[in-house]
This record gives C-alpha cells, sequence and structure tokens, in this order.
C-alpha cells in the first residue's frame, strides 16, 4: 500500500482536486484515487479491498468516499450504471465546486462515467492561464466542460467552444459562471468539429490559438467513427486551416498505446517538443508559427 502522509503535505489551497494514486506510477496497475474537494474517488475492475478503505479513511476521514468500476462493460452501460458508487461518508450533491490552480469548476460523480475535468491537463491549464490572451481568440476542440475555455477566458482571451454535446456545453456555461465570468461574451457550438472546421474555413474565420485534445475513441451526430491513430492527421489539417498567421496550437493524445515517437509521426512535424505529465498515458505539445 502506498504511504499517502507522503503526498498530503504537498496538497494547496489553490488546488483541490488531484490524483493520489496513479496505477501505473505508483506500482499499482489499474488503481487510480483522485481527491475531488471534499469527496475521494477510487477507480478499479473490481471494489477496494477494506484495507484501502480504511487507510483512506483515516487520511481523510471527513471525506465522502466512492468507488467506480473501470471494467469496458460498465462504461458501455447507461448513465445509472457507469455512475460511482458511495461508500461511506457525506454523500456528494448532484454538483460540488473544485479548484484548481484557484479555477473553479463543477464536478459530479452522478452524471455518468465521466465526472466533469480530466486531471492529466491541470499544467497545460496551467501554462494557458499564465499567457497574455488579451485581445487574442482561442478555439477549443472537443471542449467537452470547457475547462481549457475557462483559462483562456481567465486569461483575457475571447472563446470559441466546440462540442458534440449540448449537456456538457452547458455544464461549461456554468463553469465560466463560477468564475465571474460572462458566458454570454463567449461562443459555445454544438457540433462535430469535423463538420464545423471546415465551415469555419469557407467562411474565412481564424483564431489565434487552437486546442485539439480529442477523445481516443467517438462517434459523431451522423455515425462518423473517430480514432485518434486513423483520423488525427486529418484533424490537425483541417484545423490549420482556421489558425491565425503566426498562431499556436496545443495538441493533445491521451491513449495507452501511443508512443512519443509514434506521436512525432503521427503529428507529422520535426518542430513539436512533446510534453509529459505526471500520467504517461498523455501526450501534448505546444507549437507555434510557420504551420501553414
Amino acid at each position: 500500500m502506498i504511504d499517502l502522509s507522503k503526498r498530503i503535505p504537498l496538497i494547496s489551497k489553490e488546488t483541490t482536486a488531484y490524483r493520489l494514486v496513479n496505477e501505473a506510477g505508483d506500482h499499482l496497475p489499474g488503481l487510480t484515487i483522485d481527491k475531488l474537494g471534499d469527496f475521494l474517488l477510487i477507480q478499479s475492475a473490481s471494489y477496494p479491498k477494506q484495507d484501502l478503505i480504511d487507510a483512506l479513511h483515516t487520511h481523510f476521514p471527513t471525506a465522502g468516499l466512492y468507488y467506480k468500476n473501470t471494467t469496458p462493460h460498465v462504461r458501455a452501460k447507461g448513465k445509472q450504471e457507469a455512475n460511482a458508487q458511495h461508500i461511506l461518508g457525506p454523500q456528494a450533491p448532484s454538483r460540488f465546486l473544485i479548484r484548481e490552480n484557484d479555477v473553479a469548476y463543477q464536478l459530479s460523480l452522478s452524471e455518468g462515467y465521466s465526472y466533469g475535468i480530466f486531471l492529466d491537463q491541470r499544467m497545460n491549464r496551467k501554462s494557458i492561464l499564465d499567457m497574455d490572451l488579451r485581445h487574442k481568440t482561442v478555439l477549443n476542440t472537443f471542449s467537452y466542460t470547457c475547462a481549457f475555455s475557462v483559462c483562456a477566458a481567465k486569461a483575457g482571451a475571447t472563446v470559441t467552444s466546440l462540442d458534440l454535446s449540448k449537456k456538457y456545453l452547458e455544464w461549461g456555461r456554468e463553469n465560466f459562471r463560477a468564475n465571474n465570468i460572462d458566458d454570454t461574451q463567449h461562443d459555445f457550438i454544438f457540433g462535430d468539429v469535423f463538420e464545423w472546421l471546415p465551415r469555419f474555413a469557407k467562411k474565412g474565420r481564424s483564431w489565434d490559438m487552437i486546442i485539439l485534445d480529442p477523445p481516443t475513441f467517438s462517434t459523431g451526430k451522423l455515425g462518423r467513427l473517430f480514432k485518434t491513430n486513423a483520423d488525427y492527421p486529418q484533424l490537425l489539417t483541417l484545423a490549420k486551416s482556421v489558425l491565425s498567421s503566426n498562431g499556436t496550437m496545443l495538441l493533445c493524445i491521451n491513449t495507452h498505446n501511443m508512443s512519443i515517437e509514434k506521436f512525432k509521426t503521427l503529428v507529422g512535424t520535426s518542430r513539436i517538443n512533446p510534453t509529459l505529465t505526471e500520467f504517461p498515458n498523455l501526450k501534448s505539445a505546444w507549437i507555434t508559427d510557420k504551420l501553414r
């Protein structure tokens, strides 16, 4: 069992959501434990053993403890089956706030498999927060609950968030409002990225920054399948067509079977400088200038 006492002193008031245990990185394959504000979420293919539950309760006696089954057949089921199961302690409300780098985000343990933020992108979000994006425009594709969008808006940008889910776009608006950002001054577009990028290009629209953080696999409105290995080069080509001169792109891939070398080949440029975070599956790169 990992010694959690060595990690607790690293916790800051500015960030209340983080990963305590990261499966293979902690020599515990298949097990992750996330601290989400006042709650702990255990994710694994089997129900946690009592000694793990007891250890977590000892270190975080006031936290509500939840478990989520990560086996593929559970993920494929409906929302109710995919929801986290309450184990002990306080129960989470339908939505609750966490903070990351002093930015507020709404999370949920009762709205399906994902809870509202991908913790592995914390450092990339911090990079955007630290930029001066006043008078700049940002396009966040596959925006999910718009965490990147919130950071870009706080840095001064006018942001367009594009996603295939109306539910998550509305969730994104709530994240804007949770940070006292006027969401009516930004665009939230419901639709398929592969349909909208050509439309934008045809209309002559462009952005100073584009964020590409697609899921490993997804299905579009018309049944179009997106697979990272096969479709990322086309996605990059379409994005470049709406990138402003001297613009910047954040390229991300989060998949188990993608090496850094393969990522470079997939992106198709030697000018990238991939950034690895504490989550070994995430590959990301910032690219600036002369993309077109």
